[in-house]
C-alpha cells in the first residue's frame, strides 16, 4: 500500500471530521464522547496546523485515511507527545507502522 504524510487540504475535511467525531476513538482517548460541529472541527484543524510546537499531518493512502500529530515538541530535549488516528477501513493493515516510520523521517529532517 502506497502511503504518504502531507499537510491537510480542504478535501480532507470529511475524513478528519468523521475521525474527530468517532465516539469509539474519543473513548480510547479517555475523553467524554461528544459531537463537534463543522466550525469546531475547522478550529481544531487550524489549531493543530498552526501550533508552533506541533506537527499535524494527514496520512494519505490513495486519499486521506487518518492523521498523525506531534504536540508539545521540546527541541532541546528531543521529545514530543505523539498521536495517531486511523480510519477503521485501514486499521490492521500496517498503515500505522508505515506512518510512524514516515513521521520519524519527517521529524529527523525538519525538527
Amino acid at each position: 500500500m502506497k502511503l504518504m504524510l502531507r499537510v491537510p487540504v480542504k478535501t480532507d475535511f470529511a475524513v478528519l471530521s468523521a475521525l474527530r467525531n468517532d465516539s469509539a476513538v474519543q473513548r480510547q482517548l479517555m475523553i467524554e464522547p461528544r459531537q463537534y460541529s463543522p466550525a469546531q472541527v475547522r478550529a481544531w484543524i487550524r489549531r493543530r496546523t498552526t501550533d508552533p510546537s506541533g506537527v499535524f499531518l494527514v496520512i494519505d493512502c490513495s486519499g486521506p485515511c487518518g492523521f498523525v500529530q506531534l504536540t508539545r515538541i521540546d527541541r532541546g530535549r528531543g521529545t514530543a507527545d505523539l498521536g495517531i488516528c486511523l480510519a477503521r477501513s485501514v486499521r490492521g493493515k500496517g498503515v500505522a507502522a508505515k506512518a510512524m516510520g514516515l513521521l520519524d523521517l519527517h521529524a529527523q529532517k525538519k525538527l
